[in-house]
């Protein structure tokens, strides 16, 4: 009886011992991912290093970074990263990234980075921007653009410090769009006709025919508005006031080289023919092409005389 309890004692205790030599054979082979503050941000627009949280404006530039290191005991297999963005506008904008391998112990470790914005934005990803670095910040390699959704492989991370992984990718603030501006003018034009007259007296009657010239005026006014400039804005009212008040001019040059025509000729029933000439307002200062290429060209021709001048003085 006492022989078959040391038997039953013994089988107990090899499957115990068998467990507990199996157990670091097992936990040996496991890695694990660092955690801690391992998600950062840099500011790209303003040169600002890798902080969190991190600032920014409207349009700028960041770049996320997570930093990989396995402290052991095994090597980390088929690692995966993969960040989440927000991309609801807000003043705080706060992503987190998840680092995931099959045999890590825990399998997976997340942290968070937060940009803090002035005014209310969303955080895009921008495509072609997610790298693979080594442990001194070098390229290793570009990874797809699926950091965002689903995540990107790196493949195995070493025990080693020098194993050390990083991976980053880039983002930009939104740029809201600008109100339009509206330029607003308003242009008074004087327009000035100039009418030509000829009186000729009929045969019956006695007087010499004459021929005459007069001028006749108007002033129009014309709002306008425009997207492009004040220039433009300018342009438009004053081609407007100048429509407006060319009639008018035309009429009072017509009808002042008629009297003076008439008042001519000393008979009384003249025949006079008027004709009148386009009209002429003061122009807006020319700052287009155009006068830049007619400054050229004087600058040029004064250049040359100059040229002209000192090499013939050169020659005598």
């Amino acid at each position: 009886m006492k022989y078959f309890s040391k038997l039953t004692a013994a089988l107990f205790i090899v499957p115990v011992l068998a467990f507990a030599m199996a157990a670091p054979v097992r936990a040996a082979s496991e890695g694990q991912i660092e955690g801690g503050n391992i998600y950062r941000v840099k500011n790209v627009t303003k040169n600002v290093d890798f902080t969190d949280p991190a600032n920014a404006d409207a349009c700028d530039v960041l770049q996320y970074k997570v930093r990989i290191h396995d402290p052991g005991p095994g090597a980390l297999t088929d690692v995966r990263v993969q960040a989440d963005l927000p991309s609801a506008a807000a003043t705080s904008n706060v992503s987190t990234i998840t680092v995931s391998a099959i045999n890590a112990d825990p399998s997976s470790t997340t942290d968070t980075a937060t940009v803090n914005l002035s005014s209310s934005q969303s955080i895009s990803y921008q495509n072609g921007t997610t790298q693979l670095l080594d442990a001194n910040g070098n390229p290793l390699s570009t990874l797809s653009d699926g950091i965002t959704q689903g995540g990107v492989g790196i493949g195995n991370v070493g025990v080693s410090i020098n194993e050390k992984r990083f991976v980053q990718f880039q983002a930009q603030v939104s740029c809201p769009t600008p109100s339009p501006t509206t330029f607003n003018s308003t242009q008074n034009v004087t327009a000035t006709a100039t009418a030509s007259a000829n009186a000729t007296c009929p045969p019956s009657q006695s007087g010499d025919s004459v021929t005459v010239s007069a001028n006749g005026s108007a002033t129009a006014s014309a709002n306008a508005t425009s997207n492009v400039s004040q220039a433009d804005a300018d342009q438009k009212a004053h081609d407007a006031a100048m429509k407006a008040a060319t009639p008018s001019a035309q009429a009072n040059a017509q009808a002042n080289a008629n009297v003076k025509a008439q008042a001519s000729v000393k008979c009384s029933s003249a025949v006079v023919t008027v004709v009148t000439s386009p009209p002429a307002a003061k122009a807006l200062p020319n700052t287009g092409p155009g006068s830049v290429v007619g400054l050229f060209a004087g600058v040029s021709a004064i250049a040359g005389a100059g040229h002209y001048f000192v090499t013939r003085r050169a020659r005598q």
